[in-house]
């Protein structure tokens, strides 16, 4: 090796010089780099929080169309996510009834266009000319306001009148006026005058 070095050393300098001017710049690199940003964190913090809350939604022509209450609520930029506390819809129907739907907690996804509603989930639309009075009982139910659709695939109870009808589900249309009973069902009819014996 020495006799390799001493022979061709114009081979050498020119490799040495190269890894000194390579370790210079990588050292000149480092030493004037500027302060690395710090790294972008999605916020999960809530940007709003509110008491007392009460919302309108209005409709096309500028007619209140349903309205939501709440305890509080909770708006979470990174998801728009709202947690809603205490959670009260409010619809006043054709031939004057009233739609109020109330649970202990609600999510709301997508800009609110569905609310997951949970615990004691009361859903009361108040008689009407034509329309008996009906309650439903689940607890949960993920409801579209706009839309007034309602699903839910825990057990429910409804009662109608002085029928109750249970289920392990339901899929619900209050616009179009139909309601599914899904799974088991079951339904409690009082005696009629007939089978009263």
């Amino acid at each position: 090796m020495r006799a390799f070095l001493r022979r061709r050393p114009e081979r050498i300098l020119p490799i040495l010089a190269l890894a000194l001017l390579a370790s210079l710049t990588i050292w000149l690199e480092r030493i004037t780099r500027p302060d690395e940003a710090p790294e972008v964190v999605q916020r999960t913090d809530p940007d709003f929080i509110g008491y007392d809350i009460r919302l309108v939604s209005f409709d096309e022509q500028g007619l209140p169309r349903y309205e939501l209450l709440a305890e509080r609520v909770t708006h979470y930029p990174a998801s728009d996510l709202s947690d809603y506390v205490e959670p009260r819809l409010h619809y006043a129907l054709e031939g004057g009834g009233e739609l109020n739907i109330r649970s202990k907690q609600g999510e709301a996804y997508d800009g609110g266009e569905r609310i997951l509603l949970s615990g004691d989930v009361v859903v009361h639309r108040s008689p009407t000319e034509t329309e008996a009075e009906v309650q439903v009982d689940a607890e949960t139910l993920m409801y579209w306001p706009d839309t007034q659709q309602a699903a839910s695939d825990d057990p429910v109870r409804i009662r109608r009148n002085n029928s109750i009808a249970h289920g392990d589900g339901l899929r619900a249309d209050n616009i179009m006026g139909t309601l599914e009973l899904r799974g088991n069902t079951s339904v409690e009819m009082p005696r009629g005058p007939r089978n009263s014996s």
